[in-house]
């Protein structure tokens, strides 16, 4: 068979007419919200599927596909040999295991003449993301996916089923970036893999599958693009880490089932004991005694397991120890979560886990300059975090050094973090903000959930705003064209003045020499505008960003420098009275949608 790529132009010109609609259409009312399985929809005109058959209805599945009515059965096990030898037409969006969490839902619309849409809103795959079909009168078939839809597996394309010989297979990201593809094969594919290398690779894209011929019985022609969605980077972490102020959080049992949680200066129990000499930097050690029972929501224990990875359990805990926090495990698993993270203590240079008991009061659980996990051996220093458990309930979780924390990925390993409590219950309230106490919360599942970045080129989904100090630095909007960008520094407390940074590049200079232990993120070649003191804890920019197309997809980004009185480390900048921080620094790309 014929099946090859070719340049844009040549796929224009076979196509002899312009690309449809390249974003997301109405989505229309909803038809499901993943009980239902599969449900009939109207398109209120004819439609000739892949193969040829013209239908003027068709079978929805809860699980990404549409197929023709009564031809197939729900099916979350997406399959080749299902694709091709189902008796009738497939077209597959995004065949794959689809969960369906509160307020998503599948819609239909239609104009009952030209196009009619089929759109997964706020769908689980195994992350959050949208992605939209859209089938036009002359048989065209669009796919929209919006720029969340997570590296994942599944099965993207379209077949006519009935036994048509299986092709082999394409690399659809080839389509958007580029390089549209014609093939005389009726049956166009990617199965993808759940690895770093085969995963869903083409997010915030459509891909618009031309017809050669009615159903495509001659081939196809594919061609797409990227979506010019405005979106902001992910932040980069404090320019100041020296700034990471040591902080402990108190949960204190109130009586009534509650927990008040607390934060405040560190509460550091330097007498850590003796290192327990862990050599596993995975597996839980277990059954250590703490002097007292402590009253966990399974029972009072005298007795607790600890995993290396920053957590405490009781000691008829089932749960073996992980390096890869997640919300499941947290929830399903009776523990203390200190800094749930990938810790190591077999890296070279790094601490280990300490216990000391005050029998009958209190035990001290200490990972004293712990390093995380780096098969690079380049994390120049460990972690300090401690948890103290007292015999009333009350527990504090102490980080008194976490400057070092990266949550970027290392190698092949992803930086997620999670802090907290649970007792165990299964059930999952939500998370908790701990940068906003104090709170008061039922005893169970409490917990904050920092998701790290899924490659090492992408920057961490959810930075750990437990590293922010000395001014913070959010975006309140996105870069959207015709709309205005705008920024805000926070926390800045006693500032005298400040600027914003601007530029379309990153940098990284380290200002120690000038008096100020913090790095430049942003180079000041672009703009540098500056805000006056008086405005309290709060300073923001706005940006108008031009309502042209030229200026989709630029990037921009922007940095705080804020002055304060000269203190500590902080001397006056480069001679001047003052002393200069940094904050952590924002970017963004422009878009119109």
């Amino acid at each position: 068979m014929l099946h090859t790529f070719l340049r844009r132009a040549s796929v224009a010109a076979l196509a002899s007419s312009t690309l449809l609609a390249q974003g997301f259409l109405p989505i229309g009312n909803q038809i499901m919200d993943g009980t239902q399985n599969m449900v009939t929809v109207n398109l209120g005109f004819n439609f000739t599927m892949p193969g040829g058959n013209v239908v003027t209805s068709l079978d929805v599945d809860e699980y990404g596909r549409i197929v023709e009515v009564g031809t197939d059965a729900t099916d979350a096990s997406e399959s080749t040999s299902e694709m091709v030898g189902n008796p009738t037409a497939t077209i597959m969006p995004l065949w794959d295991t689809i969960t369906y969490p509160a307020g998503s839902g599948v819609y239909f619309d239609t104009d009952n003449s030209t196009v009619a849409v089929i759109t997964w809103q706020d769908v689980s795959s195994p992350d959050t993301c949208s992605f939209q079909v859209q089938l036009y009168s002359d048989g065209r078939i669009l796919f929209v996916y919006d720029d969340r839809c997570p590296g994942d597996d599944g099965i993207v394309g379209i077949s006519p089923g009935n036994g048509t010989p299986l092709p082999a297979q394409s690399d659809l990201s080839l389509i958007p970036n580029g390089t549209p593809l014609i093939t005389s094969d009726q049956t166009v594919f990617e199965d993808f893999a759940n690895t770093a290398t085969t995963w869903f690779d083409i997010p915030g894209s459509y891909l618009e599958f031309i017809p050669q011929n009615p159903g495509g019985t001659m081939g196809w022609v594919v061609a797409g693009g990227f979506l010019s969605f405005a979106i902001n980077f992910d932040p980069v972490e404090s320019g100041c880490p020296a700034l990471v102020t040591p902080t402990s959080y108190t949960f204190t049992p109130d009586g009534l089932g509650n927990y008040d949680i607390t934060s405040g200066p560190s509460i550091f129990d330097a007498n850590i004991g003796a290192s327990l000499g862990f050599a596993s930097d995975d597996g839980k050690q277990t059954d250590f005694n703490i002097g007292f029972p402590f009253p966990w929501a399974s029972g009072a224990d005298t007795l607790i397991d600890i995993d290396p990875n920053g957590r405490i359990l009781p000691s008829n805990s089932t749960d073996a120890g992980d390096y890869t926090p997640t919300i499941a495990e947290h929830v399903a698993a009776e523990s203390i979560a200190a800094f749930w993270i990938d810790f190591n203590v077999n890296e070279p240079g790094s601490g280990n886990v300490h216990l000391n008991t005050v029998p009958g009061v209190s035990a001290t659980i200490t990972w004293n300059n712990v390093k995380q996990y780096d098969p690079s051996n380049t994390v120049p220093t460990g972690l300090t975090v401690q948890v103290v458990m007292f015999a009333d309930g009350t527990f504090v979780i102490t980080h008194e050094d976490i400057a070092a924390f990266n949550d970027e990925v290392i190698g092949a390993s992803r930086r997620d973090l999670l802090v907290g409590c649970s007792n165990g219950s299964g059930v999952d309230p939500g998370e908790i903000d701990l940068t906003l106490l104090p709170i008061n919360v039922p005893i169970g599942v409490n917990y904050e959930w920092w998701d790290s970045s899924a490659t090492a080129t992408v920057p961490a989904i959810e930075p750990t705003d437990l590293l922010y100090r000395g001014g913070r630095l959010v975006a309140l909007t996105t870069p959207l064209a015709g709309t205005t960008w705008r920024m805000q520094v926070q926390d800045i407390g006693s500032a005298l003045f400040g600027l914003y940074i601007v530029s379309t590049t990153q940098t990284q200079v380290d200002l120690t020499a000038f008096g100020a232990p913090c790095n430049l993120l942003v180079p000041p070649d672009l703009i540098i505008t500056a805000f006056p003191d008086g405005l309290g804890d709060l300073a923001e920019w706005q940006y108008p960003m031009p309502a042209s197309p030229v200026f989709n997809g630029l990037e921009f980004f922007l940095q705080g420098a804020v002055a304060v009185a000269p203190s500590g480390q902080y001397s006056g900048f480069a001679g001047l009275p003052w002393a200069l921080i940094m904050t952590n620094s924002v970017g963004g790309r422009v878009g119109d949608m």
